[in-house]
């Protein structure tokens, strides 16, 4: 049995949390949950009175039997906290972001080695019941050469924000280009805008890849609607994955919201980039899984067996290198960044404006 500490009962918290102590997962139970707010320790006494409910993160890392603990406190405590619990010999798994700098990850990453214990990221996404099958039809080639990828996150929300728009929405998106695509990316462009305050709240990233494949995402908190929408173009045919709530559909078909389309041209596109148009449309089946109830399972899976997790600190690390360029980016408006160096790259003959 795992005895689970869940620290941090905000939004991401409680889904976490609902999603674990509504789910059939067997061995594992969540025994304590820390938040310093009494109105969320009232929230789970109300709905899960079998788990105590602590105010201070250091009471629940004490319990010495805690095996694992699952971190959603505010991005400037995770690190700090994470590693305070791998100290203590937990296991660890961090609601995005699980840092806010890669000197920080780097802390994570020495604890995590030297205790021999799991740390991972939350990406979801990673585990949505589509992701996989769009991998193995890109490993197959069955896309043909692969051109670009391309997503669009709009999620309304509080518009308070302690990063730009792509710390909350670009994450788990580019952790999936970087997983269908295989590769590492070369440098990023970001444009935002500044509608609310001093953080973007309106980005586009470009993503290059070494082999010279694109990756564009487009975030934004201010739609009216939320909208989740990536797809990847060959040059045979392109994915499109629509991540958007479910609507109803008519009796006997499956939710439009919740399907993998495969769209196949009439004719091969040509190298001078005409497109044949769409003549076919296929659904590819997926089952109906929750990625969050997925990734819980596989963190606690590589807890058992004591393997290394998908959103593993390496694969985390590529993320934050890519919002860094990308914060970098905006900061001179576009400018491309390399992505390993950090560095930007000023074109040939460009001069300030005066």
């Amino acid at each position: 049995m795992i005895e689970l500490a869940m620290l941090g009962m905000g939004e991401r918290g409680r889904r976490r949390l609902s999603c674990l102590a509504g789910s059939a997962l067997p061995g594992v139970v969540v025994k304590k949950v820390c938040d310093r707010d009494p109105a969320a320790r009232q929230w789970v006494k109300e709905r899960y009175p079998e788990i105590e409910t602590l105010a201070e993160p250091r009471d629940a890392l004490m319990d010495l039997s805690t095996a694992a603990v699952i971190l959603a406190l505010p991005p400037r405590e995770q690190a700090a906290v994470a590693c305070q619990a791998l100290a203590s010999d937990k296991h660890c798994l961090l609601e995005w972001p699980p840092a806010l700098g890669l000197n920080e990850l780097r802390e994570l990453q020495t604890f995590s080695r030297e205790r021999r214990r799991v740390c991972a990221a939350s990406l979801p996404l990673l585990f949505h019941p589509a992701a996989a099958p769009t991998r193995e039809l890109i490993a197959r080639r069955d896309l043909g050469q692969l051109f670009f990828l391309s997503a669009t996150h709009h999620a309304p929300r509080a518009p308070l924000i302690e990063q730009h728009v792509t710390w909350s929405l670009a994450a788990e998106e580019i952790a999936l280009a970087l997983w269908w695509l295989g590769e590492s990316p070369r440098r990023v462009s970001a444009t935002g805008f500044y509608f609310l305050n001093h953080r973007a709240d309106t980005a586009t990233l470009a993503i290059e890849f070494l082999s010279g494949r694109q990756a564009l995402i487009g975030v934004s908190i201010l739609d009216a609607e939320p909208v989740r929408e990536i797809s990847i173009v060959g040059s045979r045919r392109s994915v499109r994955l629509d991540l958007s709530r479910p609507q109803p559909a008519p009796f006997g078909s499956e939710p439009q919201g919740r399907r993998l389309a495969l769209h196949t041209p009439a004719r091969p596109r040509g190298a001078g980039g005409e497109s044949g148009g769409v003549a076919e449309v296929s659904s590819v089946p997926v089952p109906e899984q929750d990625p969050l109830l997925e990734e819980s399972r596989h963190f606690l899976a590589c807890v058992r067996e004591g393997v290394e997790p998908v959103a593993n600190l390496s694969r985390v690390e590529e993320v934050l290198r890519v919002l860094a360029a990308a914060d970098l980016s905006l900061r001179y408006d576009g400018a491309h960044v390399d992505v390993a160096r950090q560095v930007v790259q000023i074109p040939k003959g460009w001069r300030a404006a005066a």
